[in-house]
């Protein structure tokens, strides 16, 4: 009787580590985010010729300020992995495209996508996780010789949360290390433009790195993001 009662608590346990290994309800955040610099030096300004960013709003930030200049950045404001693989709103030649299917055109060598955080402003965070990995699939299947990066959600303000109360620094967090576990599985890489953005107590953005309205980025702030992806981005 004991033999059969260890046999069935050993296939319990092995039953619920593999839900907790294929169920994204079930995984939760580790410690803190250590943020991995995978270079010494920044890449040279000549890695970002070939490589594309697809972004929203915040991205735009980079644009503006010419943060990364070598770097095409494919903007849409309010755009979310959901609307980057099902909103035909790109017109090329009469033809319809989403943001997707426009860059993966492009043939880019390398890919950065910088998208969540709209999305986590109105939706569950599990319905965002799933819709980002359809745009992940999707991706992987059209480029599979191009240089993939998932860049992280940055932090935001408690005022930002005011305004849209599903968009809170625990749902980023969360998200990110969503996305984190998602570039592991996958074989492609993770930037952390998060963590370099948080204040001094680790508990919100920096106000020197956002606007009045805790989300959108500064020049400061832009250019601080340009600093992390240029450090862990290219080979180590």
């Amino acid at each position: 009787m004991r033999i059969k009662t260890l046999i069935l608590a050993l296939i319990l346990t092995l039953l619920a580590a593999s839900v907790l290994a294929e169920c994204p309800e079930a995984r939760e955040p580790g410690a803190d985010y250590v943020w991995q610099i995978r270079r010494e030096e920044p890449v040279a300004e000549s890695w970002f010729a070939d490589a594309w960013l697809m972004g929203d709003s915040i991205t735009e930030s980079l644009a503006n300020v010419d943060a990364i200049p070598e770097l095409n950045i494919e903007i849409k404001i309010g755009q979310s992995p959901q609307g980057a693989v099902h909103n035909r709103d790109y017109v090329v030649d009469g033809q319809y495209y989403s943001m997707a299917e426009y860059v993966i055109s492009r043939q880019p060598a390398k890919l950065l996508v910088m998208l969540g955080s709209n999305g986590l402003d109105h939706s569950p965070r599990l319905q965002v996780q799933e819709s980002y990995h359809e745009l992940l699939d999707m991706l992987l299947a059209a480029l599979p010789d191009t240089e993939l990066y998932l860049v992280s959600v940055t932090p935001i303000t408690p005022q930002a949360t005011q305004r849209y109360p599903k968009l809170t620094m625990p749902a980023i967090k969360y998200f990110n290390q969503e996305m984190a576990w998602l570039a592991e599985e996958h074989g492609v890489h993770y930037v952390d433009v998060y963590t370099p953005l948080l204040n001094e107590s680790k508990t919100q953005i920096d106000e020197r790195y956002c606007t009045g309205d805790g989300i959108h980025l500064t020049r400061a702030g832009a250019m601080k993001v340009a600093e992390a992806i240029r450090l862990q981005v290219g080979e180590e």
